[in-house]
């Protein structure tokens, strides 16, 4: 499958298990979340699809119990937006074309409601694996 199909079949999980509300929507974000990863490995660092991409992997992982993990990708995927408008070959592309404005919402959402957890963040270090998938937050709960 190319990175498209992967980033789709995502879209479709996420949007279905969205509200968390049963065990089966807790199965659809897991889901999601290990579809946006295969979509990440295959993209181009430049691409426009990379901010959206690390978005929804930000997102899937705040919905999981992750905060501080979904916090460091989320901005990571708000450096890669001028990357990707840097490296575009098409002109005239703006950072709210390519989802800048849903990037600074999760942020400001985790900053309102994880402030301890985040307190000590290392946001200017980059260098950390985003595709990393720790699922002991959710694992009880679709074990049990």
């Amino acid at each position: 499958m190319n990175w498209e199909t992967y980033f789709q079949t995502g879209i479709t999980l996420y949007d279905k298990g969205y509200y968390m509300r049963n065990k089966e929507d807790v199965l659809s974000i897991v889901n999601a979340l290990k579809y946006f990863i295969q979509a990440n490995k295959l993209i181009e660092e430049d691409n426009l699809c990379k901010p959206k991409t690390l978005r929804c992997i930000a997102s899937c992982n705040y919905k999981i119990g992750n905060p501080v993990f979904a916090y460091r990708i989320a901005y990571k995927a708000k450096r890669s937006v001028q990357k990707a408008i840097q490296n575009s070959i098409l002109g005239g592309i703006s950072g709210e074309m390519i989802g800048e404005q849903r990037i600074d919402e999760l942020i400001q959402e985790i900053q309102q409601n994880f402030k301890q957890e985040i307190k000590n963040c290392d946001i200017t270090n980059l260098d950390f694996d985003e595709n990393y998938l720790d699922l002991s937050k959710v694992n009880k709960y679709l074990n049990g």
